[in-house]
């Protein structure tokens, strides 16, 4: 078999996995509740093509008769069953259970192909995001309690807010004394930066306080103040100067 159709076969599922997907989704988008069974995602793996379809009345219409016709003999055993993996997935990662194997019999009177693993593994990660804050995920910073630090440019100075040296990632503080300037330089990555106090300009404009202008990735310029200025910098990677790199 080519490797365009290996890959194909790879990332589409079964026709069963197709209909039973959209079966759930209609479910939960046509009926009143209680529910008998509920999967959010259901919908989002059914594709554009089925959400048109499950949207027009009259297509629907159509696709219910294909759904019972097609999924009867094994509606209830495989939903319940899907159902009830599901249950005992989001148990078992609300427990910190990070694999498991669901064993069970298909219908003897119709044979099923392999579904596609993806939507499996789509509901496991779903399941893994539990309500639960995680310790410590936050770092509150109070940038008025920080000092302005010198860098190597005359009248700027810096307070880094945030920074990872391996990515090159950096959000920062940058105050201008009036007339200062940054020499030329070119932006790697994309630059943003919103002015809080004072102006700022290059060759394309001026940014004003309350104002914020962002630079595109491989653009070059040098940037001056005659007021002077506090702004909020963001960076995904540091500004390259004829003889260095960041601040």
């Amino acid at each position: 078999m080519p490797q365009a159709s290996v890959n194909r076969a790879r990332t589409r599922g079964s026709r069963t996995a197709e209909l039973v997907a959209v079966s759930r989704a209609r479910h939960l988008l046509k009926h009143d509740k209680p529910y008998v069974f509920e999967d959010p995602h259901a919908i989002h793996f059914v594709g554009d093509r089925w959400r048109r379809i499950l949207g027009s009345r009259v297509l629907d219409a159509l696709v219910s008769r294909v759904l019972v016709r097609k999924l009867m003999p094994i509606t209830t055993q495989h939903l319940t069953r899907a159902r009830f993996a599901e249950d005992c997935l989001e148990e078992a990662a609300r427990n910190g259970v990070a694999q498991s194997v669901i064993l069970g019999r298909l219908p003897a009177r119709r044979r099923l192909h392999p579904d596609n693993p993806q939507p499996t593994e789509a509901k496991m990660e779903a399941a893994n995001l539990r309500d639960e804050p995680t310790p410590n995920g936050s770092t509150y910073v109070r940038p008025q309690e920080m000092d302005w630090k010198p860098t190597r440019f005359e009248g700027i100075s810096i307070k880094v807010l945030y920074e990872d040296r391996d990515k090159g990632e950096m959000t920062c503080l940058l105050k201008w004394e009036p007339g200062a300037s940054l020499p030329f330089h070119r932006h790697p990555e994309v630059e943003q930066s919103y002015v809080i106090e004072g102006s700022f300009y290059d060759h394309d404009g001026i940014a004003r306080a309350g104002e914020y202008v962002w630079r595109r990735p491989e653009s070059r310029h040098e940037t001056h103040t005659d007021e002077g200025c506090v702004i909020l910098a963001v960076y995904r990677k540091p500004n390259v100067f004829r003889s260095s790199a960041g601040f």
